[in-house]
């Protein structure tokens, strides 16, 4: 575990890598990592 500044993006990326095809990544990881921000703050 590696505690950086862009730990929560990096993550959201490798998510986005994980799930979504490199085509796809690319183009989503912007509202991706908007969203996945706006539910970790609702769910913190």
């Amino acid at each position: 575990m590696h505690s950086c500044p862009h730990s929560e993006q990096e993550r959201d990326i490798e998510m986005a890598r994980a799930v979504l095809p490199k085509g796809l990544e690319v183009g989503l990881i912007a509202e991706i990592s908007e969203l996945t921000k706006a539910e970790v703050r609702a769910l913190a």
